[in-house]
């Protein structure tokens, strides 16, 4: 499944992901008739970031209806019908077959204005004065860890929290609106 890589900002990801899905192509493109029909397919919220992976697929497969279901909680794979899911981390569901499809990165991100006002951060201690943005997994309510660094070296520190939501949408509308600083996936 995907997972976290820690470090910077990378387009790599977002190419590992492409290569995948013209792999995927490749295998249906050698049937004997146009795939069609639904798919159901399980993502995470994040999941927004695969739109254009998504768009172009449909637009390759106009037989394929797309049925996406956009949910943080732990789907009942087979229980409820799902054709594919999406997530990162480690599958534990010894009955299902699992695939790589690319990894991301996380990168901090804030408003331009933010930044010339407050000043950048430019080791992870600075952060601990900032205001920072949090994502909380829904599963567990537990906020997201930073893949900070500091010369090379993980470092994990309680960072100050100034919000919190379940998904990433309002965390970066907060950041462009000069609130604070994010900590999103990198986007292809």
């Amino acid at each position: 499944m995907c997972g976290w890589r820690k470090g910077h900002c990378s387009s790599i990801a977002a190419g590992r992901i492409f290569c995948e899905i013209e792999a995927a192509e490749l295998e249906l493109s050698q049937g004997q008739e146009a795939p069609r029909g639904t798919l159901r397919v399980s993502l995470p919220r994040v999941g927004m970031l695969l739109m254009p992976a998504i768009g172009e697929f449909i637009v390759r497969y106009p037989q394929i209806e797309p049925d996406l279901d956009f949910t943080d909680r732990l789907v009942e794979i087979i229980d409820e019908g799902f054709d594919a899911v999406i997530r990162s981390g480690e599958a534990n569901d010894s009955r299902l077959m699992t695939r790589a499809i690319g990894t991301f990165q996380q990168c901090l991100v804030a408003a331009p204005a933010y930044l010339r006002s407050r000043g950048v951060p430019m080791a992870a201690s600075d952060l601990l004065h900032h205001p920072c943005l949090h994502h909380k997994f829904p599963s567990t309510g537990e906020l997201e860890r930073w893949p900070l660094q500091d010369c090379g070296k993980s470092v994990d520190i309680e960072l100050p929290t100034t919000a919190v939501a379940s998904t990433l949408e309002p965390l970066l509308s907060l950041a462009e609106r000069g609130a604070g600083i994010a900590c999103p996936p990198d986007s292809p």
